[in-house]
């Protein structure tokens, strides 16, 4: 009884915390904030397995409806009944976040946050379940450690040395930023310490950009997913904006025949201009690419895509590997490789999916990640799906009802 009095106070609380709310939200969630939600779902209920087996608290949800906007309450939710069972009801192992208001990719950080904190204290430091996914290595260090990471990372051109698996990660890291030079972080910030008081100014003013060698992949999402090919030397564009996104040096770009995401790094671009940039959420962004290099040509309205490479075509009943991973309103959620071969030769050669077209034009976009390959929302049954993968595509799929499970 005290457990249930316990889940209610706790639903109540989450749903009284400023942004977050458990009625049915039906907001779409960030593609950013959404991979980390996939992946502390999986090791949440890795590490509930591991210490309740097949048991589960009261009120637990296992949601993972990624078209509900408030599934990053659900998580926390679901989180905090784990650690109430595990520790005493009132109890929480030092350094624990909790549920905060903010941004959908700072609160599900949170709950990456607290759900390694309760990893440490209920298996061990370090230790971890079979099949843990984990995350950024950051997010296990206290927020003041983050913040200055990120300011640290993305201005000064900071990055850590040493091993992120180390058990004193946060300990190494917050050494090494304490002995980072602060003169290089207001000499890239541009801070004006003139008459005119302590000001920070950013200078933009970048023009005509370029590429810095020939690594600079352009992309057609923010998340860094949905790659589309490598930007020539001689291409020149100009840069739109910019994610907000922690620790993300994504940058809109647009030239001659293309509107694409790229790494500011491999580019001309300087970091005062990087960061003079506006939000790329507020400024429209329509990515596509219709230049020779790209590796995919949008065609027709529905923004289907065609394959310009060398790409073997394969029949999507015999070399294709689907792993059914949930059953939502508009279909099921799969993991999909395209295989070279029958999937029962020896060696198939298969690669993930990376893109879906639908037989009308529309782009399935990615759901989510689990492990090394995305997750799409496929319709049951056969259709005549175009799925792209590395090596080969097929032109039709076959999603099983078998794995449907019954609605009432």
């Amino acid at each position: 009884m005290k457990r249930f009095f316990y889940a209610l106070a706790l639903s109540i609380m989450l749903t009284c915390t400023g942004s977050l709310a458990l009625a049915q939200d039906t907001s779409p969630i960030p593609v950013d904030a959404l991979r980390v939600l996939v992946s502390a779902r999986t090791d949440l209920e890795l590490l509930a397995q591991e210490q309740l087996g097949g048991e589960r608290p009261l009120g637990w949800s296992g949601s993972l409806d990624i078209n509900n906007g408030s599934l990053v309450v659900l998580i926390r939710l679901d989180l905090e009944l784990l650690a109430g069972r595990l520790f005493d009801t009132q109890s929480r192992p030092s350094g624990w976040f909790g549920a905060l208001s903010g941004s959908p990719y700072l609160t599900a950080s949170d709950i990456r946050h607290d759900l390694e904190l309760l990893a440490d204290f209920s298996l061990g430091s370090g230790m971890r379940p079979t099949g843990w996914s984990g995350g950024e290595p950051i997010a296990r260090c206290d927020r003041a450690t983050q913040d200055l990471a990120y300011l640290a990372q993305t201005v000064g051109g900071w990055t850590y040395q040493g091993d992120s698996a180390a058990l004193d990660y946060c300990q190494q890291t917050a050494s090494q930023l304490t002995e980072f030079d602060a003169d290089t972080l207001r000499a890239r910030l541009g801070t004006n310490t003139g008459a005119g008081g302590g000001a920070t100014t950013l200078a933009g003013g970048d023009s005509l950009l370029r590429t810095l060698g020939s690594v600079a992949y352009g992309f057609l999402d923010r998340s860094a997913i949905q790659r589309i090919g490598i930007i020539p030397e001689e291409e020149t564009f100009t840069a739109l904006a910019r994610s907000y996104t922690p620790f993300s040096r994504m940058t809109l770009v647009q030239g001659d025949g293309f509107q694409v995401y790229v790494d500011w790094k491999t580019t001309t671009l300087s970091e005062a201009g990087f960061w003079a940039l506006p939000n790329v959420r507020e400024a429209g962004a329509t990515p596509f690419c219709e230049a020779s290099w790209c590796r995919f040509t949008l065609i027709g309205a529905g923004g289907g895509r065609r394959n310009q490479g060398g790409s073997r075509a394969v029949s999507g009943g015999t070399n294709m590997r689907i792993y059914y991973d949930g059953d939502l309103p508009e279909g099921a959620l799969v993991r999909m490789e395209v295989c070279r071969h029958n999937t029962r030769a020896q060696d198939p050669e298969c690669s993930p999916a990376t893109s879906v077209t639908l037989e009308n034009g529309a782009v399935v976009l990615p759901s989510g990640s689990s492990g090394s390959l995305l997750q799409f929302i496929m319709p049951y049954g056969y259709n005549r799906a175009r799925v792209e993968s590395a090596c080969c595509y097929t032109t039709e799929i076959y999603i099983s009802y078998v794995h449907e499970r019954k609605r009432n």
